[in-house]
């Protein structure tokens, strides 16, 4: 069988098509929500260990960072000891126990949480327009609020769901039928036979309080149980890192209502049981390490000499895992009456210029839970001036002179050269360069507010005959190298943000060509960093044993 020239010509043709379906194909796959035009529902506004998403086009999960957007279809998860909140454009706070999954799915105003394993607290943060609009369902059981305001929690274990309300009521509907759950009452509900049990709450009037937070900068934190059975007969109290309490159950049958223990971090479950055989709800607590928050350099009452008397210095200090960004102030005075220097930065450290004085430095971090830790200590330094000797006049200018005279020389040797190097250099024909990359997103001298931005999305038009492209980007006051790397499309999405400070950055793309005997082309611009409006401080300072 021979070929024509018309077959070959169709074969290519439809080769090439195949290619541009499959490029366009895997760029749709690949393009985030946001490049689609969706708007952002809600954010993760606190992670505590590992969580991540999925959007509903892929089939790989990402970590998520605290203040990262989500949208809708999107599925949230969290690992084993590890939490997440949710926090919805709509006013509806949704926090997720350990080993949890949620999918938001919205239709018009219709805001539908679907849970698909674990459990979740779901709260409002201010008055619902409409509390129809809301519904958190797990198969075919759903619950929504009544009421403008309310909380109410959800756990699923099985073919069995227990649902709280601790705040207002709330309406269950099952496949056969629908319930009032009011304040302080639990609802046992059985998916297999669609039956509802009620428990009165008021029974069990139980301390420390539902999902409380103790942050310790100690090893191990001592929690005091207490309820108000009034049964003279022992209480049973179950306390586990298991929710559904099948392993490492910690059980004790106690005379009193009270009950104290020692705990180290972690995330821990605990209910009581009478011996009529009413359990109360499952109540969840947290242990956070809080370490103090330190400032590493410069150390507290540090002098620092300089030769004229200037000098950047370097402010260093501890990383918080619960830090959405700082806040850095310098003064000359230890009340800080008069602030010098005030700036919010995302990472932990940053460089100042100053002059001869003394100085007083501390850090505020904004965290994403109130309760913790979020002042340092305030330390002092001091710049001044190294004595100036003769002799070291004398060094120093001989040390600027002997370069001079090196360079004389080279200069010298290389006049003193053969021609003949500089004629095989004009023989030898200068190469194709590619086209430099036009660069349109930052803008040269343009202005990025990340406090309305959860990544950087550097955008650049292709380049023809370019394979790849080198992404590079520098902190243009201290040269620092934020990011260096080699990607195929003309962009790339920077979530990295703890790398980041408000200031001033370079940032470069560099066009690989396909064939080595063509030059590479760059382009480069600058770009400033802003943090706008900062989110309020939290109210309450816990300091070591202080509970949320």
């Amino acid at each position: 069988m021979r070929f024509r020239l018309r077959d070959y010509f169709v074969f290519l043709i439809c080769s090439l098509v195949l290619a541009a379906c499959s490029y366009y194909l895997y760029l749709d796959f690949n393009k985030r929500p946001e490049d689609r035009g969706a708007v952002k529902q809600g954010y993760i506004t606190f992670k505590y260990k590992v969580a991540q998403r999925k959007f509903p086009s892929r089939m790989i999960w990402e970590d998520v960072e605290q203040m990262l957007p989500i949208y809708n279809k999107d599925s949230i998860r969290t690992d084993f000891l590890s939490e997440a909140t949710v926090t919805l454009n709509s006013g509806i706070k949704i926090e997720l126990d350990p080993d949890s999954m949620i999918v938001l799915n919205i239709h018009e105003k219709l805001v539908n949480v679907e849970l698909e394993k674990g459990a979740v607290q779901v709260s409002t943060t201010k008055n619902l327009s409409n509390p129809n609009e809301f519904v958190l369902s797990h198969k075919k059981t759903k619950v929504n609020f009544q009421e403008s305001t309310g909380q109410f929690k959800i756990q699923e274990n099985g073919s069995n769901l227990e649902i709280v309300s601790s705040k207002g009521s709330i309406t269950l509907e099952t496949e056969t039928k629908k319930e009032n759950i009011f304040e302080k009452q639990k609802a046992n509900v059985n998916l297999d036979s669609n039956s509802v049990e009620k428990v009165d709450l008021k029974n069990f009037e139980m301390q420390p309080p539902h999902n409380v937070r103790y942050f310790i900068e100690e090893d191990t934190k001592e929690i005091i149980f207490i309820w108000n059975e009034k049964s003279s007969q022992d209480t049973e109290i179950s306390i586990s890192q298991d929710r559904s309490f099948k392993k490492d159950t910690f059980r004790a049958n106690v005379k009193d209502n009270k009950f104290t223990k020692s705990f180290s971090e972690g995330i821990y479950y605990w209910k009581i049981k009478s011996q009529a055989g009413e359990e109360s709800e499952t109540r969840k607590f947290r242990i956070i390490k809080n370490p103090p928050f330190l400032l590493i350099s410069p150390s507290h009452e540090k002098e620092i000499k300089t030769k004229d008397g200037n000098s950047t210095v370097h402010f260093i200090w501890t990383k918080r895992e619960l830090a959405l960004s700082y806040h850095f102030e310098i003064s000359n005075d230890e009340s800080f009456k008069t602030i010098l220097y005030s700036k919010n930065v995302f990472k932990n450290d940053i460089s100042v210029p100053l002059t001869i004085g003394k100085y007083f430095w501390r850090v505020r971090s904004f965290d994403s839970i109130q309760g913790a830790k979020v002042f340092s200590s305030i330390n002092s330094f001091s710049i001044d001036k190294e004595p100036i000797t003769e002799k070291s006049t004398v060094s120093s200018t001989e040390e600027e002179v002997e370069p001079i005279e090196e360079v004389k020389t080279a200069k010298e040797a290389n006049i003193d050269k053969p021609q003949e190097s500089k004629t095989v250099e004009t023989k030898t024909a200068q190469p194709t360069i590619l086209k430099n990359p036009t660069l349109l997103f930052p803008r040269a001298n343009s202005t990025v507010d990340m406090n309305k931005m959860d990544s950087i999305p550097f955008k650049w038009q292709p380049v023809a005959g370019a394979k790849s492209y080198n992404i590079k980007l520098v902190q243009e006051s201290n040269g620092e190298l934020i990011l260096q790397t080699e990607v195929k499309a003309a962009n790339y999405n920077f979530t990295q943000l703890d790398k980041l400070d408000v200031g001033r950055f370079v940032w470069t793309i560099e066009a690989i060509p396909e064939q080595d005997s063509i030059d590479r082309s760059s382009s480069t611009a600058k770009f400033n960093i802003t943090l706008g409006d900062q989110p309020a401080a939290p109210e309450t300072i816990s300091k070591g044993k202080k509970e949320e």
